[in-house]
């Protein structure tokens, strides 16, 4: 096990490299039956699973120069949803644990950077506008780990999901000046360094628990 790299990532980025090298004609067929199978709840674990037969299909029709719709001896659909009935249900701590990660890693860079041009003091002054401003990043880092998982799930248009990024990101806008314009000048007086070993410990935490999940979940699996 890799505490700084799981199973996850390995599998994806392996998925990734594979279907670079599909012939361009089998590539289109195949992300047709990715984004199909996508849009079902199953583990994240086992679409990559799927993704990688479904590459493995692609290549070897590649390899005796056919398409790769007519080595499937089904429609597509219907092969995809035999493929269905062996995969396990998604959880909520497939979404929650990046979510964590990235906002506890996002909180932790935006304290640490001005606390260190401070000189690291053990009395660290913070305005509650320099406070919020950290915690606005880390969500939207949050937001971006479960976006990044879930951009296939969602069965919208990408029109439509810019429309709903900019409303979420117009609300927390308003939200945040609203909070700024009626807290200004408001300070906190911490014990910078203590929250700065808190901060980097948390981060830690959920990095290497994120990373520890993933790889005792691909223990079910014979993936590699």
């Amino acid at each position: 096990m890799s505490l700084f790299y799981n199973n996850f990532q390995k599998l994806r980025q392996e998925n990734a490299d594979e279907r670079a090298k599909v012939s361009e004609e089998n590539r289109y067929t195949l992300g047709r039956m990715i984004d199909y199978l996508s849009s079902f709840k199953m583990s994240y674990f086992d679409l990559e699973i799927l993704k990688k037969d479904l590459i493995g299909i692609a290549k070897e029709a590649d390899i005796m120069q056919v398409n790769m719709e007519d080595t499937l001896g089904l429609p597509e659909k219907k092969f995809c949803e035999n493929l269905l009935h062996e995969s396990t249900p998604h959880t909520l701590w497939e979404t929650l644990l990046p979510a964590i990660r990235n906002f506890f890693l996002g909180l932790w860079v935006c304290y640490t950077v001005p606390f260190i041009l401070f000189g690291f003091p053990s009395c660290y002054r913070l305005s509650f506008s320099s406070i919020l401003i950290d915690v606005v990043i880390a969500l939207s880092l949050s937001f971006y780990a479960i976006d990044e998982l879930d951009v296939f799930r969602k069965k919208v248009t990408k029109t439509h999901k810019v429309t709903q990024m900019r409303f979420i990101g117009t609300v927390l806008t308003l939200f945040m000046v609203v909070l700024l314009l009626f807290t200004e000048g408001h300070m906190f007086a911490l014990n910078g360094r203590m929250i700065f070993i808190i901060l980097l410990f948390l981060s830690f935490l959920f990095f290497f628990v994120n990373n520890y999940y993933w790889d005792l979940r691909s223990k079910s699996y014979h993936w590699e």
